[in-house]
């Protein structure tokens, strides 16, 4: 009997080591994910705090040249060719704007297309229903991404109205994938789930 014991325990031993060194394992992939979600947190909070500018500016611009078009239209023949001046120096001012605005989408479908992949690999790496609510949103983050590219396109041939039209729509766009993004990363961060293996809370 003592010899059957003494057996007995060496296994239990083992498989608790065997046991506990999964958990640790476990244990730090969780962490791990953790820590990578806030560094995706961080990273998304400070380039919001950019794009807020960015639209805050450009509809400011917008305002100016809608203004600046208004004197022009109601000022007197006195006044005509100093508002037609005016207006003229500050469209071709906006006409580069609309370069730099084109170049900012592209760095934000760039960013956003990083985010996507980075959810879409913490999803694959996830197992059961978050891993299905995970791929959900992926999905339909991709479905933004596609709809702003084409907005983006539509940006380098639209001119007058229609040039207020589109960058409307394509700030919109971005608010809508912005916040989508955050509450992606958000779900994720906040339901304590991990890697592959993690076990679920």
């Amino acid at each position: 009997m003592e010899k059957k014991r003494e057996i007995y325990e060496k296994r239990s031993e083992i498989l608790t080591k065997k046991l506990l060194s999964k958990i640790y394992a476990l244990e730090a992939s969780y962490l791990e994910s953790r820590m990578n979600a806030r560094k995706s947190m961080d990273e998304i909070n400070e380039k919001v705090g950019d794009w807020e500018k960015q639209m805050k500016d450009l509809s400011n611009e917008r305002e100016k040249l809608n203004q600046l078009y208004q004197n022009m239209i109601s000022a007197s023949k006195d006044k005509w060719d100093e508002a037609s001046a005016a207006f003229e120096e500050y469209a071709e001012t906006v006409n580069a704007e609309k370069q730099n605005f084109y170049e900012r989408t592209q760095g934000w479908l760039n960013d956003m297309g990083a985010w996507i992949n980075d959810l879409e690999d913490r999803a694959r790496k996830s197992s059961g229903q978050f891993r299905e609510q995970l791929m959900n949103q992926v999905e339909y983050l991709k479905k933004q991404q596609d709809s702003l590219r084409k907005k983006a396109k539509e940006l380098q041939k639209t001119t007058g109205e229609n040039w207020e039209k589109v960058t409307t729509n394509i700030n919109n766009e971005v608010k809508a994938m912005r916040t989508s993004i955050t509450n992606a990363y958000q779900h994720f961060f906040s339901s304590g789930k991990g890697e592959e293996g993690t076990p679920e809370a």
